[in-house]
């Protein structure tokens, strides 16, 4: 929806309202307006230099109170033609004007918005939720701040995620038959960073059952949201017709839409959405997957080890294709995209081979080495086939590989020695030149385009730290804790590393909750961090130096996510036999592919 296919009162929220029908926009338009007023009048200890309600800045949408100058000409023409009738909605408020928009800088750093989703605020009062989301959303965006909406009954801190669109589908379907408590509100409080720049949209129950409790415990903001209650009110034979929103001793009058268009919405109808994820299908199992290699591509086991099944990840609103299905000749032990063919190390009669789908790559496929030269036996194969492929990566004719908790480096000339200072490899954009960080010296060292980046300190003594690169990032456990680094460009070649480029980057500390797994690092737009998975290995998590977020969008599957290296991408394996791949980003699923087993 453009704005030119909107009333001109409604111009200015094409961007919030792209996600309704034309006719369902429309009748929440004076809810949004009336909502918005309210909105700012309770913002006004934000606003700059104590305007009450932002700058202004221009006229946009209707008003029954402002100044002669922006009465409409319809108006005046009731002056002229039915004075009486003038003269009576003048005295009760009813004559319209142009309302002055303004510019809403009152929010800084992000805006929050809690809902009770649960049975005292079913049917009618979901619709103020929504166009408080409306709301809210347009007011960050216009102070370029970040909007967040969360549901109160849901575990705090497990924001919706994705765009406005996809929070509102996953708001839609968060109904619950559980009412939110003063725990669920305190709860959010204290993962807020600044629960009084916060709203919450609560019935009237809770409203008073929090009036006198402690908002946060010790040492924690010690304030509540600002509470928005909703009640129904305006009864008649067919239901309510309208709601009464009171926000700190305030009280507004909105009426609803007409009864067929609010239910519409409440169904999940009267949504334009976009363009449904295509489903593909893939034959036997689909197990195990991963992101490998620089270019978006989804691999995941088939019905046996012998089998993988591979597919690209189109870009948005892309055609879909359809997976293939590869056999070898044994156990698949690594696999990855290398350029534009496939590669993988096969164990075939107690010797891992190299077999290539595709053009051939430098001299790799004569790579014949014994698994007991790996120090592999039967068992570690059968162990490691049971595990997603490792990653295999390129570099100057040689194929670098983590097997058996070891980095080898196999070459056609029959060497394949440990690289025993390796700690990890990445993909870059250049087939034969991937990341590689190693660790000697008290620091982590990692070969940047000819160059070298030194991170740390880390101890050079004991287990080698668990360390992750990907997305120009690298991050790396630190004792208990863990640290996160951009990587920066250093002009001193690697092999001259003992002589230290610069003062090493340290990187920031990242608080990573004990117990939880460290799946690898990635970007969400220009912010680095680390998704982690724990809660019993339901709950996936984005950690940065400026928080944790629970990814709820990617929470639940059966097995840990796989990220992208270079990419923000995921996949999640479902209980249903579905894999989908999905944006960090847009929190939108690029790629689902179904098993037919």
């Amino acid at each position: 929806m453009t704005g030119s296919r909107l009333p001109s009162g409604l111009a200015a929220w094409s961007e919030q309202l792209s996600a309704l029908r034309p006719d369902i926009a429309i009748a929440l338009g004076p809810m949004l307006h009336r909502l918005d007023e309210l909105v700012g009048r309770h913002s006004a200890v934000d606003a700059p230099d104590g305007v009450p309600d932002g700058v202004p800045d221009g006229l946009g949408g209707l008003t029954r109170r402002g100044v002669a100058d922006r009465m409409l000409i319809s108006q005046w023409a009731l002056a002229q033609d039915v004075p009486e009738e003038f003269l009576r909605r003048a005295a009760m408020g009813e004559l319209l004007y142009l309302a002055q928009a303004r510019t809403h800088d009152t929010v800084r750093g992000r805006s929050v918005l809690l809902v009770d989703t649960g049975p005292d605020l079913h049917g009618g009062p979901r619709l103020a939720q929504l166009a408080m989301a409306l709301v809210l959303h347009r007011r960050a965006t216009a102070a370029g701040a970040e909007f967040r909406l969360g549901v109160l009954t849901s575990p705090a801190g497990s924001w919706l995620e994705g765009d406005l669109p996809a929070m509102l589908e996953a708001w839609l379907g968060a109904r619950g038959r559980r009412p939110a408590t003063v725990e669920d509100l305190r709860a959010w409080a204290d993962v807020v960073e600044r629960p009084e720049q916060a709203w919450a949209v609560i019935a009237d129950r809770l409203a008073r059952a929090s009036s006198g409790a402690v908002p946060a415990s010790s040492g924690m903001t010690g304030r509540w949201p600002r509470r928005v209650v909703v009640q129904e009110s305006d009864w008649t034979e067919a239901g309510p017709t309208a709601l009464v929103v009171g926000l700190a001793g305030e009280r507004v009058h909105l009426p609803l839409p007409a009864l067929d268009l609010a239910v519409r919405v409440l169904r999940g109808q009267g949504w334009r959405r976009t363009a449904p994820t295509r489903t593909s299908s893939a034959g036997g199992g689909l197990r195990q997957m991963r992101l490998p290699g620089a270019a978006p591509f989804l691999l995941a086991r088939g019905a046996d080890a012998h089998r993988l099944v591979t597919q690209r990840v189109p870009d948005p609103g892309a055609q879909t294709g359809q997976p293939r299905v590869r056999r070898f000749p044994g156990p698949v032990l690594a696999a990855s995209r290398i350029g534009t063919r496939w590669v993988a190390l096969v164990a075939v009669d107690d010797v891992l081979e190299v077999r290539i789908v595709g053009k051939r790559l430098a001299d790799v496929d004569r790579i014949r080495v014994p698994l007991t030269e790996l120090g592999l036996m039967s068992a570690d194969v059968d162990s490691l086939a049971a595990e997603p492929p490792a990653e295999l990566f390129f570099r100057s004719g040689e194929l670098l590989v983590r097997l058996g908790g070891s980095w080898w480096r196999l070459s056609p000339a029959g060497t394949f020695e440990t690289w025993g200072t390796t700690v990890a490899v990445s993909p870059s954009t250049e087939v034969d030149v991937p990341l590689v960080a190693m660790h000697f010296d008290d620091h982590l060292w990692v070969a940047l385009n000819g160059g070298a980046g030194r991170f740390g300190p880390v101890q050079d003594s004991g287990p080698v730290p668990e360390t992750h690169l990907g997305a120009g990032a690298i991050a790396w456990q630190d004792g208990g804790g863990w640290r996160l680094a951009d990587l920066v460009h250093q002009t001193r070649p690697i092999t001259a590393c003992s002589a230290a480029p610069s003062s090493p980057d340290p990187g920031v500390p990242v608080d990573v909750d004990t117990g939880t797994k460290v799946v690898g690092v990635t970007r969400i737009g220009d912010v680095p961090g680390l998704v982690t998975v724990g809660g019993g290995g339901v709950l996936v998590r984005f950690v940065s130096r400026q928080g944790t977020r629970t990814l709820t969008r990617w929470s639940g599957g059966i097995a840990p996510p796989a990220l992208h290296a270079r990419l923000p991408l995921i996949a999640v394996e479902r209980e249903d036999g579905v894999v989908e791949v999905g944006d960090l980003g847009s929190g939108q699923v690029r790629l689902r592919v179904e098993s037919l087993r």
